[in-house]
């Protein structure tokens, strides 16, 4: 069975979306990472559900969930998370994982 991993950065991602959203509501940050867990156990059994996204790198495909994005690189044996940031982000300023695979 593929297994889900996170890169350090989407941890990093997540853990700031989390902070965020708790500082307004607990139960809704809560809610976010129970979604976006949600979300991504998807690509477990569909790994290539979300679209390819070049413009990051060729084996890069990103997934939506509200108006966040995932990006994930899928593998034989697991699919790794890169990174979860809002839509509106300018991509060309984020520091994209290289080879992790935690």
């Amino acid at each position: 069975m593929r297994r889900l991993l996170l890169s350090t950065a989407a941890e990093n991602d997540l853990l700031a979306i989390h902070a965020f959203l708790a500082d307004r509501d607990p139960a809704v940050a809560d809610r976010f990472v129970d979604g976006i867990f949600r979300r991504c156990g998807q690509l477990i059994d569909r790994p290539h559900l979300g679209r390819p996204r070049p413009d990051v790198r060729a084996d890069v495909r990103s997934l939506l969930f509200e108006r966040w994005v995932i990006f994930y690189r899928p593998d034989p044996d697991a699919v790794l998370i890169l990174r979860i940031v809002d839509s509106a982000r300018d991509l060309g300023r984020l520091d994209w994982p290289d080879n992790e695979t935690q």
